[in-house]
């Protein structure tokens, strides 16, 4: 979360949610549904310390409105002898005012977003006051982008696996040419990497266990068994699986498979996992050209706050589901 102005705050976009909704195709739902839960994962770990401070922040209000309700001041002398039902009355009111508090924020959801910011600017001040702290807060913001890139990766390989088991008719056969919407990535020394290429017949057998498995019935389960048979182990494969099963019509899919945002959040996942975030030649080599890391210094860690890590997570969110809505469309407009 990262505050634009001190009236309001900015959540990671939730294009993600209801994306499975609106599926023509429902072999897809199981992919898009698991990708909306990866991604509500990330945007709870984005508000857990808001929510955390705000309930904290509320609970201390509401105890001193239940006090003052009850004894008539908000912090009673607990040195003096209390009332033998104080407490039982203090939690009744504290209940009653806790209900009140949230019928007004329902009323007026402004009131909640207020809350949430002077939640965030209390979280933000103490993790520059506190060093533990701010280290727990990088380590929560280095998860939310390893986290989304995992569930794009996840994404990536069910919803190419379940699209050939929807439509295996054209799609299982791999025969997509070499096209130039289709980005190479030096994560990889070359594009011949998968198992079954678009000539490889050889590739393309399946052993009898899996034959006598599916009962000699493989049109629905094409795509499972080719996953089992390519990498997806790299960025560059993941592009040319989908550009191997998408022989026409893919402008929508290599669109959105191609975008720009996915090999940013893939470069900076990999230094923050493999390189413990901090640059190296490789990282700045690759990212020469991205005017959002220039300047980056060798060997000096990569810097991360709140606002370059909306500027990672949401493109790729928008990517995803471009790529699940584009996937559909295919299906549905390819109809056997």
């Amino acid at each position: 979360m990262k505050v634009t102005d001190r009236n309001k705050f900015v959540e990671i976009d939730q294009s993600y949610q209801g994306c499975a909704a609106t599926l023509k195709t429902p072999g897809l739902v199981a992919a898009a549904t698991a990708f909306a839960s990866n991604m509500h994962r990330v945007w709870c770990m984005d508000m857990y310390g808001i929510e955390l401070v705000r309930h904290w922040s509320d609970a201390n209000h509401v105890f001193q409105q239940a006090n003052i309700r009850v004894a008539g001041h908000p912090r009673p002398d607990l040195n003096s002898e209390l009332p033998a039902d104080f407490f039982d009355k203090q939690s009744a009111a504290a209940l009653e005012i806790q209900a009140e508090l949230d019928k007004r924020r329902a009323d007026n959801p402004d009131e909640l977003k207020f809350a949430q910011l002077m939640a965030w600017v209390s979280a933000d001040t103490t993790t520059k006051l506190n060093p533990a702290a701010q280290t727990a807060a990088d380590a929560i913001l280095d998860a939310r982008l390893t986290g989304t890139w995992t569930a794009f990766e996840v994404l990536a390989g069910d919803l190419w696996a379940d699209a050939i088991n929807c439509h295996p008719n054209g799609l299982s056969e791999l025969k997509g040419k070499k096209r130039g919407t289709v980005k190479g990535n030096d994560d990889s020394n070359s594009l011949d990497g998968l198992g079954v290429g678009a000539d490889d017949d050889e590739g393309k057998t399946v052993p009898l266990k899996l034959i006598q498995k599916y009962k000699f019935n493989l049109a629905a389960h094409m795509g499972t068994i080719l996953r089992a048979k390519l990498s997806f182990d790299s960025l560059v494969r993941v592009r040319d699986a989908y550009r191997r099963a998408f022989y026409d019509d893919y402008r929508d899919v290599d669109a959105a498979i191609n975008d720009d945002a996915i090999d940013k959040l893939f470069l900076v996942r990999n230094l923050i996992v493999h390189k413990a975030g901090i640059v190296d030649e490789m990282f700045a080599r690759r990212t020469r050209s991205v005017p959002e890391f220039a300047g980056l210094e060798i060997d000096k860690p990569f810097p991360r706050d709140e606002s370059k890590a909306i500027a990672l997570i949401d493109p790729v969110i928008r990517s995803s589901v471009r790529l699940i809505s584009a996937v559909d469309d295919w299906i549905a407009n390819h109809a056997d």
